[in-house]
């Protein structure tokens, strides 16, 4: 999958099927489960992908909408990431 992926580009979460955003949250009084069907908008930009030492970082935001619970709006997000090939 890194080998799809460029340092410096945009991905739209919900038209792509390379790219997804899944959520999960589980409350004693309900179980909600976001799934990729359900993302209504959506994008993760890659600030820094270096293969040579397995780091991958970016930012990210995205909507997602389960019939029964909340709206979930995820703003400001960002991951920094060593990851295995």
């Amino acid at each position: 999958l890194l080998g799809v992926l460029s340092e410096g580009s945009i991905y739209d979460l919900t038209n792509d099927p390379q790219s997804q955003a899944v959520f999960g949250w589980e409350r004693v009084e309900q179980y909600c489960v976001y799934d990729i069907d359900k993302t209504t908008s959506g994008w993760l930009s890659i600030s820094t992908l270096n293969e040579s030492k397995a780091i991958i970082s970016g930012t990210f935001e995205f909507v997602t909408i389960t019939p029964g619970c909340d709206t979930l709006s995820v703003a400001d997000g960002r991951f920094d990431l060593l990851y295995a090939n």
